[in-house]
């Protein structure tokens, strides 16, 4: 049963290679560093205050995966040194990188959310509207379409890939593009989906060529 695939996503300018990794955890395994992360965002990031899908405003994690026994975990890594030697600044490279898996990643998430309910568990930032309605001090527009980074709610995503998939996530440092990048995301499930879902992700995986 499917645990990796490659497909093939051409763009305007290129023929990208992406490979699909999904595998499962159980609840009990999630690393989970809430105030640790919390105070990573205050200080870093600005993002914190002014996205209502950002801390403070993300929720205890549990009140997301109640009920449910399992993580199904699906990560979109494209490698970057596909776009080398075309001219582009490595900042450039990571931004097109993460803009083709990013979306697509969303997309296949929130179809495999119609399908066997729960919230997903997604990637970064809600991107839904630009500027967020909490930058103009307004209420969020989409609270029924808004979703919360596995990140926000305290979750090391770095170790999750790790052991669940046995890589680690790289980033952009020094004005160095990294030799991959990639987009994780999560949906609690029950157990005995497990081979259902895997099933269903195969087929929106054929979709994205």
């Amino acid at each position: 049963m499917l645990q990796e695939k490659e497909i093939t996503i051409k763009t305007p300018r290129h023929g990208l290679k992406i490979t699909c990794h999904v595998g499962f955890t159980t609840v009990d395994k999630l690393n989970i560093k809430k105030d640790q992360f919390y105070a990573m965002c205050r200080l870093g990031c600005r993002n914190f205050g002014n996205k209502y899908s950002c801390p403070p405003f993300s929720p205890d994690l549990h009140s997301i995966i109640s009920g449910a026994d399992t993580i199904f975990v699906l990560v979109l890594k494209i490698d970057l040194k596909q776009l080398s030697g075309h001219g582009y600044l490595d900042y450039h490279i990571l931004k097109i990188g993460n803009a083709v898996i990013k979306p697509r990643i969303e997309k296949m998430m929130r179809s495999l959310e119609s399908e066997f309910g729960g919230r997903f568990l997604s990637t970064g930032a809600c991107r839904l509207c630009k500027p967020c309605q909490k930058r103009l001090c307004k209420p969020c527009k989409h609270p029924d379409k808004m979703r919360f980074s596995l990140e926000s709610m305290g979750v090391d995503c770095n170790k999750l890939v790790m052991d669940v998939f046995g890589f680690p996530l790289l980033w952009y440092k020094e004005k160095k593009a990294p030799d991959y990048t990639c987009v994780v995301c999560a949906l609690p499930i029950s157990s005995d989906k497990r081979e259902i879902i895997l099933g269903s992700c195969s087929g929106i995986i054929d979709s994205l060529e």
